[in-house]
């Protein structure tokens, strides 16, 4: 499956600076301090986050996943690009590089 647009294996993503986290029990917390909006993260979203911490591309973000999880590439890859795309829209994370 081919990277959507912005996507792509050289993009980097990285948390905003405006998003502030915090774990409680097995659950990441965040609240982005600009618009007051906050989420609940667990499991493998809370992964996702927590690697975003660091530039991270999304290969490297699916390549990690892939150890952790039994699924199949297409799938990890597939709901990775959404979750990603789902933090940039609510201004959680940027590209960089």
């Amino acid at each position: 499956m081919a990277p959507r647009q912005g996507l792509g294996e050289r993009m980097q993503y990285v948390v905003e600076s405006s998003a502030l986290a915090t774990e409680v029990d097995e659950c990441v917390v965040v609240l982005n301090v600009d618009n007051g909006s906050y989420f609940n993260m667990r499991d493998v979203s809370a992964e996702i986050w927590r690697k975003l911490t660091e530039p991270c591309t999304l290969d490297t973000l699916c390549s990690h996943l892939a150890t952790i999880y039994a699924a199949p590439d297409a799938q990890i890859r597939a709901d990775t690009e959404r979750f990603v795309a789902e933090l940039e829209h609510r201004k959680l994370i940027k590209r960089i590089g």
